[in-house]
């Protein structure tokens, strides 16, 4: 999604380390699938400029009364009917916001975080016998069966936030929140497994995998965890073989 804070958002994304802003970051994600393995929890690392800049622009754009950040849509002309310079409460980033709240650790970001995480759990489509199961909306104020076409996407972009807050920040939260993102990430790999992105889509094959073998560790299912593994050893098969990522070449 474009928003008028895009270049911003993922510039400071990519610098404080979270996930769902471009391949380093997704590199970054898988990483922390690998580091799953030893049975370790990964540690969090330092408050760094970049994360601190990013929850002061975020912090101003909360919307307390629905528990999301409200923001100036841009519209890039496709997946949605929603025209730019609506006011509009996005998923990603609010579940972005979020996982920065947990990992600042200041006094009542556990409890936004919290209310942000339930609120956006609300919006995604778990209805089995949808094409959509597993899937969010980009907006609030635009369910699924309103986009122009739904970007499958959010599946792999909102499932690395969740399984990222899983993995280093689950202590952070209530215990019955954190059962509901576990089903919540079940949904979105079930969505990201089914549509198999090939490894020449480079971003969405490399967050896709790097979600599903991070999950597959954190939900004990050996099976989604060697389809991610394998999924992105396909990727690197691919880059070597083409000298580069394809989808930006």
């Amino acid at each position: 999604m474009e928003s008028s804070g895009l270049g911003r958002h993922r510039r400071l994304c990519m610098l404080s380390g979270l996930s769902g802003c471009g391949i380093a970051a997704m590199l970054g994600l898988c990483i922390v699938a690998v580091g799953c393995g030893s049975g370790e929890r990964v540690a969090s690392t330092p408050i760094q400029p970049a994360l601190t800049e990013l929850l002061a622009h975020y912090d101003e754009l909360y919307d307390p009364t629905e528990h999301m950040l409200r923001e100036e849509f841009r519209s890039p002309g496709y997946h949605t009917q929603i025209e730019t310079g609506a006011a509009v409460h996005p998923t990603r980033e609010s579940l972005i916001y979020a996982l920065a709240l947990l990992q600042r650790r200041n006094a009542d970001d556990s409890d936004r975080a919290a209310d942000i995480i339930r609120k956006v759990l609300t919006l995604q489509d778990v209805d089995p016998s949808s094409p959509t199961c597993g899937v969010w909306p980009w907006l609030l104020e635009e369910p699924l069966n309103a986009m122009a076409k739904p970007d499958l996407n959010w599946a792999d972009f909102c499932g690395a936030q969740l399984v990222h807050m899983l993995i280093r920040h689950s202590d952070q939260l209530p215990s019955d929140l954190t059962q509901d993102m576990r089903t919540s990430l079940r949904h979105a790999v079930d969505a990201i497994r089914r549509r198999n992105v090939a490894p020449g889509y480079s971003n969405i094959a490399i967050l896709g995998g790097g979600v599903c073998a991070a999950a597959g560790e954190l939900l004990g299912d050996r099976d989604l965890l060697i389809y991610g593994r394998t999924r992105l050893q396909g990727v690197v098969a691919h880059t070597v073989k083409h000298g580069g990522f394809s989808e930006y070449n």
